[in-house]
Protein backbone atom coordinates (compact mmCIF):
# COMPACT_ATOMS: atom_id res chain seq x y z
CA UNK A 1 0.00 0.00 0.00
CA UNK A 2 1.27 3.42 -0.93
CA UNK A 3 1.37 6.29 1.57
CA UNK A 4 1.18 9.97 0.66
CA UNK A 5 3.09 12.20 3.05
CA UNK A 6 2.57 15.93 3.53
CA UNK A 7 6.05 16.43 2.06
CA UNK A 8 4.83 14.64 -1.11
CA UNK A 9 2.31 17.44 -1.71
CA UNK A 10 4.95 20.18 -1.75
CA UNK A 11 6.06 20.77 -5.33
CA UNK A 12 2.97 19.14 -6.86
CA UNK A 13 1.02 21.08 -9.45
CA UNK A 14 -2.75 21.38 -9.06
CA UNK A 15 -4.55 20.05 -12.10
CA UNK A 16 -8.16 20.48 -10.95
CA UNK A 17 -10.27 21.05 -7.85
CA UNK A 18 -13.78 19.92 -7.04
CA UNK A 19 -15.83 20.04 -3.89
CA UNK A 20 -18.48 17.75 -2.44
CA UNK A 21 -21.29 19.59 -0.67
CA UNK A 22 -23.76 18.04 1.78
CA UNK A 23 -26.70 20.30 2.69
CA UNK A 24 -28.12 20.77 6.12
CA UNK A 25 -31.02 18.47 6.99
CA UNK A 26 -34.03 19.12 9.19
CA UNK A 27 -32.50 17.22 12.09
CA UNK A 28 -32.01 19.23 15.27
CA UNK A 29 -28.21 19.61 15.17
CA UNK A 30 -27.63 19.28 11.43
CA UNK A 31 -25.10 21.51 9.68
CA UNK A 32 -23.98 21.73 6.07
CA UNK A 33 -20.59 20.34 5.13
CA UNK A 34 -18.18 20.52 2.23
CA UNK A 35 -14.90 18.80 1.38
CA UNK A 36 -12.45 19.95 -1.26
CA UNK A 37 -10.70 17.38 -3.45
CA UNK A 38 -7.52 18.24 -5.35
CA UNK A 39 -6.33 16.40 -8.46
CA UNK A 40 -2.56 16.72 -8.62
CA UNK A 41 -0.34 16.64 -11.69
CA UNK A 42 0.69 13.08 -10.74
CA UNK A 43 -3.05 12.20 -11.19
CA UNK A 44 -3.57 11.45 -7.49
CA UNK A 45 -6.62 12.87 -5.80
CA UNK A 46 -6.33 14.12 -2.22
CA UNK A 47 -8.39 16.27 0.06
CA UNK A 48 -7.13 19.27 1.98
CA UNK A 49 -5.36 17.87 5.04
CA UNK A 50 -6.85 18.94 8.36
CA UNK A 51 -3.73 18.51 10.45
CA UNK A 52 -0.12 17.51 10.05
CA UNK A 53 0.57 13.80 10.01
CA UNK A 54 3.63 12.28 8.43
CA UNK A 55 1.44 9.57 6.91
CA UNK A 56 -1.16 11.90 5.40
CA UNK A 57 -3.12 9.36 3.36
CA UNK A 58 -2.79 5.60 3.13
CA UNK A 59 -3.70 4.86 -0.47
CA UNK A 60 -5.67 1.68 0.12
CA UNK A 61 -8.03 0.56 -2.65
CA UNK A 62 -10.94 1.82 -0.51
CA UNK A 63 -9.38 5.28 -0.08
CA UNK A 64 -8.49 5.55 -3.76
CA UNK A 65 -12.08 4.65 -4.68
CA UNK A 66 -13.50 7.13 -2.14
CA UNK A 67 -11.34 10.02 -3.42
CA UNK A 68 -12.03 9.17 -7.07
CA UNK A 69 -15.81 8.93 -6.56
CA UNK A 70 -15.90 12.09 -4.44
CA UNK A 71 -13.94 13.97 -7.10
CA UNK A 72 -16.07 12.69 -9.98
CA UNK A 73 -19.31 13.53 -8.15
CA UNK A 74 -18.03 16.87 -6.87
CA UNK A 75 -18.89 20.31 -8.16
CA UNK A 76 -16.45 22.34 -10.21
CA UNK A 77 -15.12 25.63 -8.88
CA UNK A 78 -15.84 28.87 -10.75
CA UNK A 79 -13.92 29.72 -13.90
CA UNK A 80 -12.32 32.77 -12.25
CA UNK A 81 -11.10 30.72 -9.28
CA UNK A 82 -9.87 27.96 -11.59
CA UNK A 83 -7.70 30.47 -13.49
CA UNK A 84 -5.95 31.34 -10.21
CA UNK A 85 -5.47 27.75 -9.02
CA UNK A 86 -5.13 25.27 -11.90
CA UNK A 87 -1.53 24.85 -12.99
CA UNK A 88 -0.15 26.40 -9.80
CA UNK A 89 2.32 24.50 -7.65
CA UNK A 90 1.94 23.85 -3.93
CA UNK A 91 4.87 25.59 -2.20
CA UNK A 92 3.83 25.21 1.45
CA UNK A 93 1.03 24.10 3.74
CA UNK A 94 0.26 26.24 6.77
CA UNK A 95 -1.39 24.45 9.69
CA UNK A 96 -3.36 25.89 12.61
CA UNK A 97 -2.10 25.33 16.14
CA UNK A 98 -3.35 26.38 19.55
CA UNK A 99 -0.29 26.14 21.76
CA UNK A 100 1.46 22.94 20.70
CA UNK A 101 -1.69 21.12 19.58
CA UNK A 102 -3.33 21.30 16.19
CA UNK A 103 -6.59 23.16 15.86
CA UNK A 104 -9.36 21.97 13.55
CA UNK A 105 -9.39 24.99 11.23
CA UNK A 106 -8.42 23.70 7.77
CA UNK A 107 -4.88 24.72 6.75
CA UNK A 108 -3.84 27.08 4.00
CA UNK A 109 -2.15 25.69 0.91
CA UNK A 110 0.25 28.31 -0.43
CA UNK A 111 0.54 28.42 -4.22
CA UNK A 112 3.33 29.70 -6.47
CA UNK A 113 1.27 32.74 -7.49
CA UNK A 114 1.03 33.91 -3.85
CA UNK A 115 -2.58 32.82 -3.29
CA UNK A 116 -3.65 30.56 -0.43
CA UNK A 117 -6.23 27.79 -0.87
CA UNK A 118 -8.29 26.68 2.13
CA UNK A 119 -11.85 25.62 2.83
CA UNK A 120 -14.75 26.02 5.20
CA UNK A 121 -15.85 22.47 6.01
CA UNK A 122 -18.84 22.98 8.32
CA UNK A 123 -21.28 25.79 8.99
CA UNK A 124 -24.92 26.38 9.80
CA UNK A 125 -27.25 27.16 6.92
CA UNK A 126 -26.69 30.66 5.56
CA UNK A 127 -22.92 30.67 6.09
CA UNK A 128 -20.94 29.65 2.98
CA UNK A 129 -18.96 26.40 2.99
CA UNK A 130 -16.49 25.15 0.43
CA UNK A 131 -13.11 26.02 -1.02
CA UNK A 132 -11.89 29.54 -0.38
CA UNK A 133 -9.03 31.46 -1.95
CA UNK A 134 -7.08 34.19 -0.13
CA UNK A 135 -4.74 36.75 -1.65
CA UNK A 136 -1.84 37.87 0.57
CA UNK A 137 -3.78 40.76 2.13
CA UNK A 138 -6.81 38.62 3.01
CA UNK A 139 -4.52 35.86 4.30
CA UNK A 140 -2.74 38.29 6.64
CA UNK A 141 -6.10 39.56 7.94
CA UNK A 142 -7.30 36.00 8.56
CA UNK A 143 -4.00 35.16 10.24
CA UNK A 144 -4.47 38.16 12.59
CA UNK A 145 -8.07 37.17 13.28
CA UNK A 146 -7.02 33.65 14.23
CA UNK A 147 -4.15 34.98 16.38
CA UNK A 148 -6.80 36.97 18.26
CA UNK A 149 -8.48 33.71 19.28
CA UNK A 150 -5.23 32.00 20.21
CA UNK A 151 -4.44 30.18 16.97
CA UNK A 152 -0.98 30.31 15.43
CA UNK A 153 -0.37 29.40 11.81
CA UNK A 154 2.72 27.24 11.31
CA UNK A 155 4.40 26.69 7.98
CA UNK A 156 5.13 23.05 7.20
CA UNK A 157 8.26 24.03 5.27
CA UNK A 158 9.75 26.00 8.18
CA UNK A 159 8.39 24.04 11.16
CA UNK A 160 8.57 20.35 10.18
CA UNK A 161 10.38 19.54 13.41
CA UNK A 162 7.74 21.28 15.61
CA UNK A 163 4.63 19.88 13.97
CA UNK A 164 3.05 16.93 15.76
Amino acid sequence: MDIIKISDLIGQQIEEIRFLYTPETHEKYSIQSCYTFIKLSNKRIVKIPLFYSDDFIIMSPENISYFQNSFENGSKITHNAAKLIFGETIVDILFNYRGNEWDDFPPFIKLTNGYYLSEVQYAPNGIPVGPILFDEEKFQKEKQRRAGIGIDIWSYSFNKDKLQ
